[in-house]
């Protein structure tokens, strides 16, 4: 388990025990920018008995700005006030938002792994289907009005967007 730097006699001792240490730091760089290091630190033993510490530096800024990016996006889908749901491209839901949770009754526990006929309320054909299912397996955005059932059997109609997303080729990897 890699520890912490610290600074001073005792990170010393660890280097010299064998121990790689880690941190992170913040370094200015030469235009002025700040950047984040993560440093590594381990002593090297050479051929002819000398040691050195061998310190490698990885500029680790563009990694924790994704993060925090993915993370406030991620907070935006969970807070949306409209109901989200994130279907695979097997047609399997991977992720419901609280909103789902509110307008259909059904608990994330229960929605996920289940297909969205979930909500099928009967009242739409087989052709209705296709054409919606034709048209996001195209890559193509869907936009209309359903009338879905809720877990407790009440029906509501619900204004739809479903956008697919698709990866490097151009293929349809899930459903929002």
């Amino acid at each position: 388990q890699r520890q912490p730097l610290r600074s001073g006699p005792a990170a010393l001792a660890r280097l010299r025990a064998g121990e790689t240490l880690q941190h992170e730091v913040v370094n200015q760089r030469r235009d002025g920018s700040l950047c984040r290091l993560k440093l590594r630190e381990c002593v090297v033993n050479l051929s002819d008995g000398q040691r050195r510490i061998i310190v490698n530096a990885e500029d680790i800024t563009d990694l924790q700005q994704a993060a925090q990016q993915a993370q406030l996006q991620s907070t935006a889908l969970e807070s949306s006030v409209n109901a989200i749901m994130i279907v695979d491209s097997s047609g399997r839901i991977t992720w419901v938002n609280r909103a789902f949770t509110s307008l259909t009754g059904y608990t994330e526990e229960e929605a996920v792994g289940q297909s969205p006929r979930l909500l099928k309320s009967g009242r739409h054909d087989a052709a209705f289907y296709r054409h919606l299912w034709t048209t996001v397996n195209r890559g193509e955005l869907w936009r209309g009005e359903l009338v879905n059932r809720r877990k407790d059997g009440s029906l509501y109609l619900e204004e739809m967007i479903i956008t697919p997303v698709l990866d490097a080729e151009g293929r349809v990897t899930h459903y929002i």
